[in-house]
């Protein structure tokens, strides 16, 4: 017969903890004219981050005029 064997998960690194975004701000001070940079240094969180929420909006909100 075949034998199944079990797959072990490898965890590398320490676990770190999702902070909690805060949407709203981040689009309040976009629209206030903040640059992603300065957003992302305001509530300390990457830069990447602040983009990719910004952009969602701003796609979710395409979505909503069509």
């Amino acid at each position: 017969g075949t034998e199944k064997q079990a797959t072990k998960r490898v965890v590398t690194g320490a676990k770190r903890k999702r902070k909690s975004v805060d949407v709203g701000k981040i689009l309040a001070l976009h629209k206030a004219g903040w640059s992603n940079v300065k957003i992302a240094d305001e509530l300390g969180m990457n830069e990447k981050t602040v983009w990719y929420y910004v952009d969602k909006a701003r796609k979710e909100s395409q979505d909503g005029e069509k």
